[in-house]
Order: structure tokens, then C-alpha cells, then sequence
């Protein structure tokens, strides 16, 4: 072989390896002293804009989730970049390097981790209706040639599509980008219902002009497990971030959370409170 063609394998092979590696977050966060995190601006109580700045249940858990990561890499501070996304902007986002986490409202599936990893669970969502009090819409039956909005491309929109399915009940689904899409629709008769996650549809109603214009149906379509996404492959980074979940779900800071933006007098369900305990892992 020619000495021309062997230093050509070697450094195909070199290029193969590097690219083979998996992603350094943390040695680019402690040698950088900042994260970037993707979030939704119109996912409250999750996620979403007060003022220039993002605030929410998943927001919280975030900043605490870098505080414990800071500590661990012995920094006295990380520096938090935020980037507004939808959740489908947000998974391609940290699937492509560009940002390291995404925070928000993300459902866990096994097609997304194809591409992406996720932490452990921060949140479990019921998918919910939400219809005008004067509709007449009383169940997913009553949706029968109905135009329902729902956000196009989600697990919510896949587990409606479902639900209905098995109902055998035909309903026209409205593609909407975001929550203040869905509720532009139903106020404007564009759409009959309104279909998202049960907590972020209270919001929503809670912070109406009229909340007794809207009803919240009394059935659910589906059960979704939230989680932080994650680059693919850096089990360090996906360690670090879980450690600090193990952490806040132990400590007070959840005690604080929680009310904080789902009401003073709110308590976890039992099914939360479950995924809280099963997502405690000892060191």
C-alpha cells in the first residue's frame, strides 16, 4: 500500500472515531460556565413568558436542576441561555447540538429516543377537552363531526387520534401551533373544542377574561409522562441532571414548586406523587 493511500485510511479511521464519540456536555458547560435550554412560551403552568424572562413548574425545576449540576462541577454559578421552541423545535434543537436541554412540556415516547434522551420523569399529564360552557359538548361522543383543535405533530394530537378510534367517532382535527392558537380557535368558532394537557387547559381558563365561559371535560384521553430532553448518548449529562431531580424530589424545593404555579391549596395526585417517589434514587 502506498504511504499516500495508508496516512488517507488512517485519518478516515480518525474522523469514524471522533464522530463515534458521544457528546461532552458537561466539559463544555464547566468550560464554558453556561447552558442553553429550549423552552415553549405558551405552556402555562409549565412553561412561559412573563415579561422577557421564562417562568413555570418546568422552568423551576430547570433552574434547580443547573444550580445541582453547578455544584457538582464545583462552579459557583452556571450561566442559563434560554431559547424559545415548541416541543417539536426543542426535540430537533437538542438533537442537533444546538441547545443542550429542553425544558417544557415533552412526552416521553420510544420513537423520539431514537434521537434524543430524556431524564427522569418531572411530570404526569392527562390529556384533556376543553369545550365553550354553552356548546352542548358533554364527552369525546358528543366530539362526533366536531372541529377540534390540537397541536399538530404531538403525542396529545397521536393519543386523541387514538382515543376517538376506538370510539368509532368522527371529529375534524384543527391544526394549531400553540396553546394561544387553540384558545384563538375556540373563542373565534374555528374550533368546537380544544384538545391539550387537563393542567395546561386550567391555566389557560384560570387566566381568562370569563373562566365560566369554558367547561373542562370530566373525561380524559390519555396519561403522558413530561421529561427534560436530552442530547443522545451523554449518559454523564442525563446522570448529573437526574442526580439533581433525585435531589429536588427528596428536598423542599418541590414543596415550594408545586403551589407556586398550581395553586396555594394544589397537591400532587397520587399518580404524581408515585412518579416523585420511583424517581427518588438514592446515591
Amino acid at each position: 500500500m502506498h504511504g499516500r493511500h495508508f496516512l488517507l485510511l488512517i485519518l478516515l479511521f480518525c474522523q469514524a472515531a471522533i464522530a463515534g464519540q458521544p457528546a461532552d456536555t458537561l466539559g463544555a458547560i464547566k468550560k464554558s460556565g453556561s447552558i442553553t435550554i429550549a423552552h415553549p412560551e405558551t405552556a402555562p403552568p409549565f412553561s412561559f413568558m412573563q415579561g422577557s424572562e421564562p417562568v413555570g413548574y418546568s422552568i423551576d425545576l430547570c433552574q434547580e436542576v443547573v444550580d445541582s449540576i453547578a455544584a457538582q462541577l464545583g462552579l459557583d454559578k452556571i450561566n442559563i441561555k434560554w431559547r424559545s421552541a415548541s416541543t417539536l423545535e426543542g426535540l430537533r434543537l437538542v438533537a442537533d447540538g444546538v441547545v443542550d436541554m429542553d425544558c417544557g412540556i415533552t412526552t416521553i415516547t420510544l420513537t423520539r429516543q431514537e434521537q434524543v434522551d430524556f431524564s427522569n420523569e418531572i411530570f404526569v399529564a392527562a390529556g384533556g377537552v376543553l369545550v365553550l360552557s354553552e356548546s352542548g359538548i358533554g364527552g369525546l361522543v358528543s366530539l362526533a363531526d366536531r372541529k377540534v383543535a390540537v397541536m399538530h405533530g404531538t403525542t396529545t394530537q397521536k393519543r386523541l387520534e387514538k382515543a376517538l378510534g376506538r370510539k368509532h367517532i368522527t371529529a375534524k382535527l384543527v391544526p394549531i401551533t400553540n396553546t394561544d392558537d387553540g384558545m384563538q380557535a375556540l373563542d373565534s368558532g374555528k374550533a368546537d373544542a380544544f384538545a391539550a394537557d387537563r393542567m395546561v387547559l386550567v391555566a389557560k381558563v384560570a387566566g381568562s377574561k370569563d373562566p365560566t365561559r369554558y367547561t373542562l371535560l370530566t373525561e380524559m384521553f390519555s396519561a403522558d409522562p413530561y421529561a427534560l430532553v436530552l442530547p443522545r448518548g451523554d449518559a454523564g449529562f442525563r446522570l448529573a441532571v437526574n442526580r439533581a431531580l433525585s435531589d429536588i424530589y427528596r428536598g423542599p424545593a418541590l414543596d415550594q414548586i408545586f403551589p407556586r404555579w398550581f395553586g396555594p391549596n394544589a397537591k400532587p395526585s397520587e399518580l404524581l406523587k408515585t412518579m416523585y417517589i420511583l424517581n427518588s434514587y438514592q446515591d
